[in-house]
């Protein structure tokens, strides 16, 4: 009996904490963010393929009763070609839509791809991060450089990924480190 009400306790108190949403693409999405962040009412807005515009148009998903919003993007868009000048315009709109809402959001540097992808693409993530992260700076807005902790050189450490792009365990592990303090 008492451990059942300790469970219950648990599902309050986990429920009533501020909600967090984790938005992007499928890179936020092949992580179970709850079981990471057990502690916390974290819900997985991630969809494989999504493009920032793509997040965009499904933004208003994001209900009202969330506290803070991160967003980790961009990789799908320059693999489909789209310039850095209008994947960050739309990243704007995105950012500015969900403060719109009342949301604190927190903007995750793009991730660089292993040595195996074309590297044109690591090219382009650098140039967007360096937009997001002026962005950011001006408007208040915190930038989180995960590629500080995942990457070296300009390129995602393969102990890191299984296939260039995505993470495995031990990368979602250290993003979760990462991102624990601003999430309390």
């Amino acid at each position: 009996m008492i451990k059942l009400l300790l469970i219950l306790l648990f599902i309050v108190e986990l429920y009533a904490a501020d909600k967090i949403v984790m938005l992007g693409d499928s890179i936020t999405y092949r992580t179970n963010w709850q079981m990471m962040l057990k502690n916390y009412n974290i819900q997985n807005m991630g969809i494989n393929g999504d493009t920032v515009k793509d997040i965009l148009n499904r933004a208003d998903d994001v209900q009202p009763d969330a506290k803070k919003v991160f967003i980790m993007a961009g990789i799908n868009d320059i693999a489909k070609g789209y310039s850095v000048k209008s994947i960050f315009a739309i990243y704007k709109q995105l950012v500015k839509k969900l403060q719109k809402k009342g949301l604190k959001v927190y903007i995750q540097s793009t991730l660089y791809t292993g040595n195996r992808i074309d590297p044109s693409y690591n090219k382009k993530v650098k140039r967007l991060n360096a937009l997001l992260r002026k962005y950011a700076r001006e408007n208040d807005i915190r930038f989180i450089d995960l590629n500080r902790y995942l990457s070296r050189k300009g390129s995602l450490k393969r102990k890191y990924t299984n296939d260039e792009v995505h993470l495995n365990r031990y990368g979602y592990s250290l993003w979760v480190n990462v991102i624990k303090n601003y999430i309390k």
